[in-house]
């Protein structure tokens, strides 16, 4: 079980595509910790693009306009 988890886990990454070639790439150049550097930094700016997106969907979706006809 831990082996099939452990495939998929290597096997998700390729399909984000190139932020994870770049860690991968990163990693093997500078070492785990500037590796560990970047991918902290991916997840916190991934972490505020997230935010900034639900922060504006509520906003479009407290107008007035969008809020009347949505509740039917």
């Amino acid at each position: 079980m831990i082996y099939k988890g452990f495939k998929f886990g290597m096997l998700l990454p390729l399909a984000v595509g190139p932020m994870y070639l770049m860690v991968f790439n990163t990693s093997a150049t500078y070492g785990f910790l500037m590796g560990l550097s970047l991918v902290l930094a991916i997840s916190l700016i991934d972490g505020l693009c997230i935010i900034l997106s639900a922060l504006g969907v509520a906003m479009i979706i407290n107008k007035e306009m969008i809020k009347s006809p949505s509740k039917y």
